[in-house]
């Protein structure tokens, strides 16, 4: 069957984008969701913002070092693609994200600990993994939570709160490994990520 044509006109751009976020502002679920996309942004991106120093300054390395860091990511996103179905089978949604901040969390502060390449290379491989579980997560259940007239708002208001969080979390902790030190703000990264973790236990998605 042919679907029957709107005969509504076009919304204006202003006036979609004010409806997306009445919609979201009077949705209590999609703004836990943002918070703690916002809260896993901005603790988790640490991981990815500060490797080049960790690769340079920690383990003594130049460029191959960073890439073959990079790779380990990659391999752990990769991870987190096949076993997203097992994970979600035993877990529910609220604890794949708190496996994520505490996977994010342990990885930060082993990462801050060590010199060694491949002991860096195993924590950064968790943090791929758990990057792709949570941010995939999140993605899945806002797409789920949203009626279709507002889903493609919904999911923009979302990115802006993860990818915020991450531009945000960036500046802090270049900042902070600027001043205080690489190890130090890892392990205020991690400190952070624990935070994270905790909110779910009171602010439950």
């Amino acid at each position: 069957n042919t679907p029957k044509q709107s005969t509504l006109p076009r919304e204006q751009v202003a006036q979609a984008i004010v409806a997306g976020a009445r919609y979201v502002s009077m949705s209590p679920n999609l703004l836990k969701i943002y918070f703690r996309a916002f809260c896993f942004g901005i603790s988790a991106v640490a991981v990815l913002a500060l490797l080049p120093l960790v690769a340079r300054k920690a383990l003594l390395g130049g460029p191959l070092i960073f890439g073959l860091l990079l790779c380990a990511f990659g391999l752990g996103a990769l991870a987190a693609a096949a076993l997203n179905g097992r994970l979600r089978e035993k877990f529910s949604s609220e604890g794949v994200v708190r496996l994520s901040f505490l996977g994010f969390a342990l990885s930060e502060i082993v990462i801050a600990s060590t010199t060694n390449f491949f002991i860096s290379a195993a924590a950064v491989l968790i943090a791929g993994l758990c990057w792709v579980l949570a941010l995939s997560l999140f993605n899945t259940i806002v797409q789920l939570s949203t009626p279709r007239w507002v889903v493609g708002r919904s999911l923009s208001f979302y990115q802006t709160a993860a990818f915020g969080g991450m531009a945000a979390g960036s500046w802090l902790w270049g900042m902070m490994a600027a001043k205080f030190g690489i190890s130090e703000a890892l392990q205020s990264a991690s400190s952070l990520s624990l935070v994270g973790l905790a909110v779910g236990f009171f602010w439950k998605m």
